[in-house]
């Protein structure tokens, strides 16, 4: 049986020790790559900076492997991983890649690719797309590539099964999500649903397809503009979103879904443990977004305001 405040306050602990606005402004300090790796105190601070992005989704993968069997739900979160590399593994397949073209995008755990380096390569190395997704039978996910399978056409074939998979990890979030943690998978339905509409390209009929039940979807058809549908989930959540200028609607989703992440905290409750999840997930992508910075010579002031610093709790 699993001991919740354990959990809970491993979480706390945990959260505690991730990095702070002021901790991002002193690695943003560095004249050079070496020295902002030396500041970065990675077990492999003597390689260079493909070795430490690995190494920080090694990182955050572990992290998370660690706490998934908290709940239903944190094995679901967990299951992104996975999803992320089998579409990587599609997308490679569709584009006519090989599988050294993907590994650098791969999550790993303990050195293997989650979902297992043989499974991935016989997916991109398979004849037809029909046979790389009767490889995944058996699977949760299987029905959802079946369904794709059936809407592949030449213009959309790369982006499909990127939604049915997306939509298999959403409705798994939705399926295991509890009373207390609904705020949270809510908004990461309303996310999907939002991301389904503006920017998936797709028509009407495709995209009633792919719907997960939420009040936003109506609000998503009636609307159809980025700036109305981030409205919308203002007024549903405690988030605020920066509207000025061009808006980046991948970006605006995710930074909404660390603040409410964030807001948890606020609360000794069982949410924290996914919370803290997508808080490590938020850090890695911060110290990714920096090391690529410096690796093609991006201005700091630039590179500052690609991160997502926001926790909801400031």
């Amino acid at each position: 049986m699993v001991n919740s405040k354990f959990y809970v306050a491993v979480a706390y602990a945990k959260r505690g020790k991730l990095l702070k606005p002021e901790d991002y402004a002193e690695l943003l300090t560095s004249k050079d790559m070496a020295s902002l790796i030396s500041k970065l105190q990675l077990p492999n601070k003597r390689g260079g900076v493909d070795e430490s992005i690995s190494w920080i989704n090694e990182d955050l993968v572990e992290e998370c492997s660690s706490l998934r069997h908290f709940s239903k739900l944190t094995m679901a979160y967990y299951n992104r991983f996975l999803i992320w590399n089998i579409k990587q593994a599609f997308s490679s397949k569709l584009a006519g890649e090989k599988y050294g073209d993907i590994a650098g995008r791969l999550y790993y755990l303990r050195g293997a690719p989650v979902g297992g380096e043989e499974l991935l390569k016989k997916t991109i190395d398979s004849f037809t797309a029909a046979e790389a997704v009767a490889l995944h039978a058996g699977t949760g996910y299987h029905p959802y590539l079946l369904e794709a399978l059936g809407r592949v056409e030449p213009a959309s074939s790369k982006s499909i099964f990127d939604f049915y998979l997306d939509k298999y990890f959403i409705a798994s979030l939705k399926a295991a999500a509890d009373r207390q943690s609904r705020e949270l998978v809510d908004y990461e339905i309303d996310s999907y649903d939002a991301a389904v509409r503006l920017k998936g390209g797709l028509n009407l009929e495709e995209r009633k397809r792919l719907y997960i039940e939420s009040d936003i979807v109506e609000r998503c058809e009636g609307e159809g503009t980025v700036r109305g549908v981030l409205g919308h989930l203002e007024k549903k959540y405690p988030i605020k979103f920066d509207m000025q200028g061009d808006i980046d609607l991948d970006r605006m989703l995710v930074a909404g879904s660390y603040i409410l992440a964030g807001y948890q905290f606020l609360k000794f409750s069982r949410p924290v443990v996914l919370a803290y999840m997508k808080l490590k997930e938020q850090q890695a992508r911060n110290l990714i977004g920096i090391l690529t910075g410096y690796k093609y010579g991006i201005r700091t002031d630039e590179i500052r305001a690609g991160l997502m610093l926001g926790d909801g709790t400031k």
